[in-house]
């Protein structure tokens, strides 16, 4: 319990202490295998993140969690057909298709296989009703650096259309701009498990999960702290908690 609290608060650093000697104890508590996962990637420890991934108990969140990271780790040892493997465990579970799709499309991308990113991605939005803001800046980026950008401009008016007023989008338009530089969501294979780890957040926070919720969005953000649509993610958990100090501090990184 304590460990939960300490992750929630958004001491990572210091519930790996003890999520160590839990687990040196012989218990199989998930949450704290995640976080010596998180801590061994963050150290750039990738045998260590592989061990305790391995001994992380299945079932739950590690369904969809486990193939996530184990893939990112392979795609940052150079094996992108072995990663994209390693996603497609994830193509019979209907309630993990979508982000492990998006998954196989950012290894893609970060390999320079572009066509297979857009294929990919465009299987995430089969109605363009229904796509996310996250889907929408991760196709984005790819078609900007694609030459593409009259169809990401065409992207990004469909999202206004849906959502008029919204400034989330103003960093993506931006990079439609002369002389910009764009890039790509996710550029290493850490910010690719921060992303996982996210969207497992996301995911839990949708089925009312919030404490998990707060616990997945401080292990992303401690992996990467640049990571606004997270900091968006956990200041709202932490304003529905009533921890509006909290979440104006979370705001502020932004």
């Amino acid at each position: 319990r304590t460990i939960m609290v300490m992750v929630i608060d958004g001491k990572v650093s210091e519930a790996a202490v003890l999520a160590e000697k839990l687990i040196g104890l012989g218990d199989n508590f998930q949450l704290a295998h995640m976080i010596l996962v998180v801590r061994a990637i963050k150290n750039n420890q990738l045998d260590s993140a592989e061990n305790y991934l391995g001994a992380m108990s299945n079932g739950g969140v590690a369904t969809v969690i486990k193939p996530l990271v184990r893939a990112w780790m392979l795609a940052g040892q150079g094996r992108t057909d072995d990663a994209l493997i390693a996603l497609s465990t994830l193509d019979d579970n209907k309630g993990a298709m979508t982000i492990g799709m998006l998954h196989k499309a950012l290894i893609n991308e970060l390999n320079g296989r572009f066509i297979a990113a857009e294929a990919a991605y465009r299987q995430t939005i089969p109605d363009l009703k229904t796509f996310s803001l996250r889907q929408v800046e991760m196709l984005g980026a790819l078609l900007v650096r694609a030459g593409k950008s009259a169809e990401a401009r065409s992207l990004y008016d469909d999202y206004l259309e849906r959502y008029p007023g919204s400034q989330l989008l103003g960093p993506s338009i931006k990079q439609l701009e002369p002389g910009s530089e764009p890039r790509s969501i996710v550029t290493t294979p850490a910010e690719g498990i921060a992303e996982a780890i996210f969207g497992i957040a996301n995911s839990l926070r949708l089925s009312a999960n919030r404490d998990s919720s707060l616990a997945f969005s401080n292990m992303a953000l401690h992996l990467r702290s640049e990571f606004p649509i997270n900091r968006m993610l956990l200041g709202d958990l932490y304003e529905a908690e009533g921890q509006l100090e909290k979440a104006n501090g979370v705001y502020a990184g932004i």
